[in-house]
């Protein structure tokens, strides 16, 4: 794993690497970065992100974290899916495995 080295991605990218096929080479880069965020994504490119790191971690666990209803493909696709309550809504707690009130309390429940 590379120290420091940070893997963005946003929507259009994404889109690109999702209809060129390229998810695998995708997958292997973000392996190699100590973090991977997507950003500017759409509700079915989030599932979609999700579904590529089952494939790629067929024996991993899967976490999805979302506050919004265009969080929930993404929460219902991964292995546990936590929901966030508050502004956005009661959509992804709703779907979810399980729920917080809010993004600070999710240091006790992931760490």
């Amino acid at each position: 794993m590379l120290k420091e080295a940070v893997l963005v991605v946003d929507g259009a990218f994404l889109e690109a690497v999702l209809s060129g096929d390229l998810s695998r080479l995708l997958f292997k880069a973000a392996r190699k970065a100590s973090a991977v965020l997507f950003c500017r994504v759409t509700p079915s490119q989030k599932t979609a992100v999700v579904g590529l790191v089952r494939q790629g971690q067929p024996h991993g666990v899967v976490l999805a974290i979302g506050d919004g209803g265009n969080d929930v493909g993404m929460i219902q696709a991964a292995d546990v899916g936590v929901g966030i309550r508050g502004r956005e809504g009661q959509q992804a707690a709703m779907a979810a495995d399980y729920s917080v009130g809010a993004f600070r309390c999710l240091a006790r429940l992931v760490l």
